[in-house]
């Protein structure tokens, strides 16, 4: 087993202990595990299977009014119940005939419920397997999470978010925001915030950066200490940072988590991607 080691601002130290480094693994695949939870009077962006069926859920089992879209992006959409099923149509080309896969961004409108609560998304197509989008309310992000922590010291907290997203085990009682935005604050490392997971009622959100070496690095590997991420373009209240692996290695990815102080939700939204 590996260490991933956590450093807590109020100066304790704590270790870890979690299973085998996923280091080597693309990037695509920390977006493509789990069920993405979206919240109302939020426009977020979502991966979605370009090829696949993917499913879109109103929260609590309320039914799924309407939906509205644009057919010119090429979507079909069949309401089933609180179900959305989305497709992406794909069409041949004219003179190769070979299939060509949506990659445009769609704009969605998701109603749910008798008081018609709108959901925004913005479809992101890429060629992953389906994927499932679960539309939750706001009232019920909070008490979930609550009751999720309720009792716990505050250290214990933070160990155990850091542990759920490092593990990819997020509760249904969070919630997870694609962000996909690249940072440039080191010369030798790229940077991407790959999505952040928000603790809703409990002031804490959880931002996965995504690191790896630049093509132009002429070395092999590179040390890294987590205090030498603590910058302001990378976190603004910070109460915890995680690496997944202090060596970065050439041709390899390693994952980066920083644990911030939030009143709220709004300053998710300063991630959105132009």
């Amino acid at each position: 087993m590996k260490t991933l080691k956590t450093f807590l601002l109020s100066s304790l130290l704590v270790f870890l202990l979690v299973g085998q480094s996923a280091a080597e693994q693309k990037t695509d695949s920390y977006l493509l595990q789990g069920t993405i939870q979206v919240m109302p009077e939020i426009t977020t962006k979502v991966p979605l299977s370009n090829r696949d069926i993917n499913r879109i859920t109103c929260p609590n089992g309320l039914p799924l009014k309407d939906a509205v879209y644009s057919t010119e992006k090429g979507i079909s959409l069949k309401i089933e119940g609180s179900n959305a099923f989305v497709k992406y149509l794909i069409v041949k080309d004219a003179i190769s005939g070979e299939n060509k896969y949506r990659s445009d961004p769609a704009e969605l409108y998701i109603v749910c419920g008798n008081n018609n609560q709108i959901f925004t998304l913005i479809g992101m197509p890429k060629d992953i397997p389906a994927q499932h989008i679960q539309l939750v309310s706001k009232e019920e992000a909070i008490k979930n999470s609550l009751s999720l922590f309720e009792g716990m010291p505050f250290e214990k907290k933070v160990i155990m978010v850091i542990q759920k997203v490092y593990a990819n085990d997020i509760p249904s009682a969070f919630t997870v925001k694609k962000i996909d935005k690249s940072f440039s604050v080191f010369k030798d490392i790229g940077i991407t915030l790959n999505r952040i997971v928000v603790a809703e009622g409990e002031g804490m959100q959880i931002k996965e950066y995504i690191l790896k070496l630049q093509e132009s690095f002429k070395g092999k590997s590179v040390q890294l200490n987590e205090k030498d991420f603590l910058l302001p373009e990378l976190t603004e209240n910070p109460v915890a940072i995680a690496l997944e692996s202090q060596t970065l290695k050439k041709g390899r990815l390693t994952r980066l988590f920083i644990l911030d102080r939030t009143g709220n939700r709004e300053n998710v939204n300063d991630f959105q991607t132009e």
